[in-house]
């Protein structure tokens, strides 16, 4: 398995297909494999270099502990790191609920690195109203419980099966990490710019509200589905990214649809 190594950090990655550079940010408590199981990479591949990596506090990658370890902007210099590493000036990017918000930190503190921006199930007004921190077991449920209500849903399954203390106690340290305004990278941006999010999701309405402020950005709303499944819609949603991506989406444009949900 490929993986960059510094000094102070392992960030482990995979990449498939070719053409131009794809970076997909995966959500909390999720992994890279996430694209792959969702059959993201088979849909990609053909069209894109696909890039995806185990951010850090999540799979193979590094595990710092605290909460201080864990800012926006560390996050964004892992993937400047390695996109230096790999010789890659500047990707397309689809990140989504905690690499959507990933997305608009790389376009505060890194928007040279950014071609277009795809970003679902997160807005620049995201915030967890009360985090928790996890230093025992016994404050797993309480921090799932945290976890339920940022997510504005029940999370479906068990999002900790298979984790350590260690890895869940990282994920708390993400929410409980200094949070910093994003919306100046939002209206500084010279780039395309496209949100989608499930109709069910909570956020739908914080979403909205960022297109309504910046001119420019389009919307899609995916019907039917919530913050834990609008992934699924992978062929909506990649098709979206190839019409931004490709020059077919208008900036600016709106759509809004009913995806045909399937496994894939």
């Amino acid at each position: 398995m490929p993986v960059f190594s510094s000094a102070t950090k392992e960030i482990y990655y995979e990449i498939d297909g070719s053409g131009p550079p794809l970076l997909l940010g995966h959500g909390l408590t999720e992994t890279r494999s996430i694209w792959q199981d969702l059959g993201y990479v088979d849909l990609l591949e053909d069209r894109f270099t696909v890039l995806r990596a185990d951010a850090r506090g999540h799979g193979q990658s590094f595990r710092p502990a605290g909460s201080r370890n864990y800012s926006l902007r560390g996050f964004v210099e892992d993937i400047t790191d390695l996109l230096d590493h790999l010789g890659i000036a500047a990707v397309h990017y689809l990140g989504y609920s905690m690499g959507g918000r990933i997305g608009y930190a790389c376009l505060l503190f890194a928007p040279e690195r950014l071609r277009t921006a795809l970003i679902g199930g997160s807005s620049p007004f995201d915030r967890p109203t009360a985090p928790v921190a996890v230093r025992t077991e016994a404050d797993v449920p309480g921090f799932l419980a945290a976890m339920n209500g940022f997510a504005g849903s029940s999370i479906t399954g068990d999002p900790f099966a298979g984790r350590s203390l260690e890895e869940i106690r990282a994920y708390a340290d993400i929410l409980l990490a200094d949070w910093p305004d994003l919306t100046p990278g939002l209206a500084a941006r010279s780039i395309s710019v496209q949100l989608f999010c499930g109709s069910l999701d909570p956020r739908l309405e914080s979403i909205q509200r960022t297109c309504a402020m910046f001119p420019g950005i389009g919307c899609e709303t995916l019907y039917g589905l919530d913050h834990s499944t609008a992934l699924s819609d992978g062929r909506g949603i990649v098709g979206l990214l190839e019409r931004q991506v490709f020059g077919r989406l208008d900036k600016g444009e709106v759509e809004s649809r009913s995806p045909e949900v399937k496994p894939i």
